[in-house]
């Protein structure tokens, strides 16, 4: 065990809601009083997305301040490049080598295996690319990440040039989210309007998400 003293997420409520009027609801020909709810949970997936963001672009991208006052991504954590580069075999190699290289506090190698890219949509294709089989005719041809990691394209990432290399979160702790007890989904309520006829609406989720490890993610500012 090893603590570092960072702090776990500590969910915060979101919600959101709207009425209907008795009007509205009568001549309804549209099913629109279905199509609310599925709105609502589409716009909490949104919400989601934006919550775990937020970690990652805090301090314009050097991601969230952890417990020793420094960003998330630093060159003296080992989980920063000194200089942006795009993808390609020898970025991700770097890559790679600094996740295998990441050390406990006791000075024990963490060996984390590489498990996604993480890319803004800008950079889709590029990854696609770098880790497409190839069929080479020389062994300096080879493509050592050909189908070897997962792309994970996130279109709400700011910066269209950093990327991330990461270990799988099922194995190592890194990005994590928190929700309230019973409440892994968004809640949709309705009830009868009071103030007017009708019909009210309301979603309501808490979540949240802090990294609690600086270890299995890896930055690259890109170029």
């Amino acid at each position: 065990m090893d603590e570092k003293g960072e702090k776990t997420p500590k969910v915060r409520d979101f919600g959101a809601g709207f009425n209907l009027s008795n009007q509205a609801i009568q001549n309804d020909r549209h099913d629109l009083l279905a199509q609310a709810g599925e709105r609502m949970v589409r716009g909490c997936i949104e919400r989601f997305r934006r919550v775990l963001l937020e970690p990652l672009q805090a301090n314009a991208g050097a991601g969230q301040t952890m417990a020793d006052g420094q960003p998330m991504f630093t060159v003296a954590r080992g989980n920063l490049a000194a200089t942006g580069a795009a993808l390609n075999v020898t970025s991700l190699s770097a890559a790679r080598l600094a996740l295998r290289k990441q050390k406990g506090s006791q000075g024990e190698i963490y060996a984390i295996e590489p498990w996604a890219l993480v890319v803004p949509a800008e950079k889709e294709t590029e990854a696609q690319q770098v880790l497409a089989a190839i069929q080479a005719t020389k062994f300096s041809e080879a493509n050592p990440f050909s189908q070897a990691l997962e792309i994970i394209v996130e279109p709400g990432l700011s910066n269209p040039l950093a990327w991330y290399l990461i270990g799988n979160p099922a194995l190592h702790d890194g990005l994590a989210h928190a929700f309230l007890d019973g409440m892994r989904t968004p809640r949709v309520e309705t009830r009868p309007a009071w103030e007017t006829l009708g019909l009210q609406m309301r979603v309501v989720w808490a979540l949240d998400a802090r990294f609690i490890e600086t270890a299995s993610w890896f930055r690259n500012p890109g170029a």
